[in-house]
């Protein structure tokens, strides 16, 4: 185990395998700042390069910045063609493809060049040639006051079902004080919904919360346009983790934002990316320096997480393992595992487990980021076939 190393240029984390056997691995990265235009707290975990991925929580109005960060860490050449949708259906723009991404080099995108005045962004990025990684620096500021920074992470490929786990709520009344500022709307948490394709989405949601499901307004059955990003509030939810599940008629793909912070205080932000079904073998490395917990939730039947410590030194402590009631969420803080556990050995049986590592820097203290439990270390088993005519 390696911790505190300094990040200053584009890194790529590789894990051979030993003596024929694949390797557990993982990586985070964690930002934090109590001042300056990206005070706040920003965390991201490593994520196996694709040649398509879609990233929510963007937006480009007056204050947010938005850099898209697509790095190469193949030997190969990779050309890059980006679509953007925001609230209002398909953003048309000059230069979107054709961005040429060399083999071992990263290159920045200025959003706001491309979708101006975007209160909501998702992009879908798409290369051929050499798999990419792909985040959005995104960080605000409003007027001369610090809003928050995240680091967005792609969501789960659109699929018919999204999961969300680790949408986490601070307290209603003083989230309330926080939005009813001035300017400070975007504030409000809310559930991002992006239909990529060119029929409108039929959608069932449902929040589980660590008692069963919460009901939303209009049993949270909605219509989301094609083409763009669609938004349902959150606010009304009380204070807690959550699992958002989505269930939808053609393929979507989706994100929650969440806040924290104080009225007259500094305020940061979080976006929760859909994550894909846990299996038998995940790493999770925790975000140094702050207050981390995990978040499980279980969509449909009962299941079991297995938890497995790991300390500083490579030592493996005692798995633990917890139970999740069917159409639940069950919340474990790292500080369970000990003051010397560095990361978990995650690993899920039952039925469909999703997961997410919350970092914050505890109570209502301005400070959140969210990052979906990456899939396992010998990458996915499938690749996504679009069907067009």
């Amino acid at each position: 185990m390696a911790r505190n190393g300094a990040v200053d240029a584009p890194t790529v984390f590789r894990a051979d395998p030993l003596w024929g056997n694949a390797p557990i691995a993982g990586a985070t990265f964690t930002h934090t700042a109590d001042d300056g235009d990206l005070r706040g707290l920003g965390a991201l975990s490593c994520r196996t390069p694709s040649n398509d991925m879609v990233l929510l929580g963007g937006a480009t109005e007056v204050g947010d910045s938005s850099v898209l960060v697509l790095t190469n860490p193949t030997d190969i050449p990779a050309v890059v063609d980006l679509g953007l949708f925001g609230a209002d259906g398909p953003v048309e723009a000059a230069g979107t493809g054709g961005h040429l991404v060399p083999p071992g080099e990263s290159r920045n995108v200025v959003l706001a060049g491309l979708a101006g005045n975007q209160e909501h962004l998702a992009v879908r990025v798409r290369s051929d040639g050499g798999r990419i990684s792909a985040v959005i620096q995104q960080s605000v500021l409003r007027g001369l006051t610090p809003g928050g920074v995240e680091l967005l992470a792609p969501a789960a490929p659109p699929a018919l079902d999204q999961v969300i786990p680790g949408v986490v709520l601070q307290n209603a009344d003083t989230a309330r004080a926080v939005r009813e500022q001035d300017g400070y709307a975007a504030a409000s948490p809310v559930l991002q919904v992006l239909v990529p394709g060119s029929t409108d989405a039929v959608l069932d949601i449902r929040v589980l919360g660590p008692d069963g499901e919460v009901p939303l307004p209009d049993g949270g059955v909605m219509t989301a346009a094609a083409g763009s990003v669609s938004t349902v509030p959150l606010e009304d939810l009380a204070e807690g983790s959550y699992t958002v599940a989505i269930t939808s008629d053609v393929p979507v793909a989706a994100a929650a934002r969440v806040s924290r912070g104080s009225a007259g205080g500094p305020v940061d932000f979080g976006s929760a990316p859909a994550a894909e079904r846990l299996g038998s073998e995940h790493a999770v490395v925790l975000a140094d320096g702050v207050d981390v917990q995990l978040v499980f939730g279980a969509p449909e039947d009962s299941a079991e997480v297995s938890l497995t410590p790991v300390g500083a030194d490579g030592a493996i402590g005692d798995p633990r393992v917890v139970g999740i009631a069917g159409t639940t969420s069950v919340t474990v803080p790292a500080s369970s595992f000990g003051p010397g556990a560095v990361a978990v050995i995650v690993g899920a049986a039952g039925g469909p487990v999703f997961g997410a590592q919350v970092a914050t820097l505890g109570g209502d203290t301005a400070g959140i980021s969210v990052s979906a439990i990456s899939e396992d270390p010998g990458g996915r088993r499938s690749i996504p076939v679009e069907l067009r005519y």
